[in-house]
């Protein structure tokens, strides 16, 4: 029901006094996260399923790949193909239907879902993953039905990892970052090697990373640049054989941000991604 005001003045303080209500609700949900990520911009809706995996929580996990961290998170599928590839969906969706960013950048593969999942980001560079469980598509797109995730990288601190184990295992990884004056840079590589636990198990993988930041004035200009290189034993992927599958994955991504006082914020984003697969049955 609709309550008479009496003139527009009081339909004007009747309406700011609604809008400061709606506002203190929201922020009150909020989480206190960056606005660029998926959590803050879903933050103030109570009907999204929103989970963070922190860097603290990426140290307790067994695993050291985004494929692993994914695989312990709640309401997720991921069917590893090996340890080098793996396919990822949510809420009932398919690999085509999930979307995956990288510090907001989109990673879609237009061959195949498949390789979505075959990234260049290290897991010593990642800061944290973000994931959005249920249809996004409205705010990403169709490849966002099932949900979305984004995986942030680090811009501060370092670390080293060295890891061995049992059938011919070894990982090493390593992650730098420093800022000078208004000029930032991070560097981040990492490299696994198995011989699998069965015949054609087998996997080496090198990932590397780098980021340079720059900031004049109101404008900031970040660079991302990546790569990726697995060679992986694909037995049974496509029949009863022992199979070798080789990926190579090239990532690079300009963002260009400016907040000049009293105008309009402006983001501007460029994206590239190659990605080549030759399989030998």
């Amino acid at each position: 029901m609709r309550l008479p005001l009496p003139s527009a003045c009081a339909r004007t303080l009747y309406l700011a006094a609604l809008c400061t209500v709606v506002s203190t609700a929201v922020s009150a949900q909020a989480p206190t996260l960056p606005a660029v990520t998926i959590a803050s911009r879903v933050g103030g809706d109570a009907a999204r399923s929103v989970q963070v995996i922190d860097r603290a929580q990426l140290d307790q996990l067994p695993g050291t790949s985004v494929q692993a961290a994914l695989a312990w998170a709640l309401g997720t599928d991921v069917q590893g193909r090996s340890s080098a590839q793996a396919d990822f969906a949510m809420r009932g969706g398919s690999f085509e239907q999930t979307l995956i960013l990288v510090d907001g950048q989109r990673m879609r593969d237009l061959q195949t879902g498949h390789f979505a999942l075959d990234l260049a980001v290290p897991y010593a560079a990642i800061e944290r993953i973000e994931i959005l469980r249920g249809p996004a598509a409205a705010q990403y797109g169709a490849d966002a039905v099932g949900g979305a995730i984004n995986i942030v990288t680090r811009t501060q601190g370092h670390t080293l990892r060295l890891r061995g184990g049992s059938f011919g295992t070894a990982d090493l990884g390593a992650s730098v970052a420093a800022a000078r004056g208004r000029h930032a840079v991070a560097l981040h590589a990492d490299h696994l090697r198995t011989d699998g636990h069965r015949l054609g198990t087998d996997a080496a993988i090198t990932q590397a990373r780098a980021s340079f930041t720059t900031e004049l004035g109101a404008h900031r200009l970040r660079t991302d640049l990546g790569f990726g290189h697995r060679d992986f034993g694909a037995n049974t992927f496509y029949g009863p054989f022992n199979s070798f599958e080789r990926t190579r994955t090239l990532t690079a991504g300009v963002l260009h941000e400016a907040t000049p006082r009293d105008a309009i914020a402006t983001r501007v984003r460029a994206g590239y991604r190659y990605h080549t697969d030759d399989f030998i049955l």
